[in-house]
């Protein structure tokens, strides 16, 4: 019977086990690298979003989310088979932001599709900034987008201007800045939409606690007899998920 020393036996394990951490750490390092305009403008989103002073820079970009919840709303009526009367914005009112006014279709399509709407609009952004080829038809896309609703279902005055003024600034994009920082802005507005989607759905727990306050959730509790916590944590796990996925294929995970 031959001896084997165990340090000696060991060894190649350990050589192994080193390079295998110096490649993980590399890989990370890598990823980072090629994600480090991403990484920068999730970091200056928590920095707008969390030092008061700064917190107007972000206020147009977050608003944007609102105005993507409410569309959500009205495209999610028209596609069940329902209509559009009108939706508004309303930037300075205490309980609201924006009101979608829909009828017909699928009533608990409708009211969810606000919350998920707006979160995958985030996704969508995400994955489309991590290729530039991709960058202009985005913005193309999301300036129609914005243009169709405002012009047929935006009924306050906020609401016509802030979607003019969205649809022009993304055509504006197109024609007069450079690829690399258009493509730098994309990746801020999917940051800032995703920062604010969760933010709403963090929101929509404190106002589902309370039976007295209006929310999606509680639509969907007197729709449904389902308690609206119970709705708040369905979309909450839905958009994490929409997130992961659009994470993933923007780090190049």
């Amino acid at each position: 019977m031959t001896f084997i020393s165990p340090a000696l036996d060991s060894t190649p394990f350990l050589l192994l086990q080193s390079h295998s951490r110096v490649h993980h750490e590399t890989t990370y390092a890598h990823l980072l690298w090629l994600n480090r305009y991403l990484v920068g403008a999730a970091a200056l989103t928590v920095i707008l979003w969390y030092v008061p002073i700064l917190q107007w820079v972000v206020y147009p970009f977050r608003f944007f989310v609102v105005y993507i919840h409410e569309a959500s709303h009205c495209l999610a009526a028209l596609l069940t088979g329902g209509g559009v009367r009108r939706f508004t914005l309303h930037p300075l009112h205490p309980e609201y932001r924006g009101l979608a006014y829909t009828y017909g279709g699928s009533r608990t399509v409708v009211t969810s599709a606000g919350y998920i709407g707006s979160v995958i609009c985030g996704g969508l952004l995400l994955v489309l900034s991590s290729r530039t080829e991709w960058v202009a038809p985005a913005f193309i896309g999301l300036g129609l987008f914005v243009l169709v609703f405002t012009i047929f279902y935006a009924r306050n005055f906020f609401a016509v201007l802030f979607g003019l003024i969205i649809a022009g600034a993304f055509c504006a994009i197109i024609y007069f800045v450079r690829p690399f920082y258009a493509d730098l802005t994309l990746q801020f507005l999917a940051i800032q939409c995703c920062f604010e989607s969760l933010s709403e759905l963090v929101g929509i727990f404190r106002l589902s606690r309370d039976r007295q306050r209006h929310s999606d959730a509680t639509i969907m509790r007197d729709l449904t007899g389902i308690p609206a916590l119970f709705w708040a944590g369905l979309w909450s796990v839905i958009s994490l998920a929409v997130l992961a996925f659009a994470l993933r294929y923007a780090l190049h995970l």
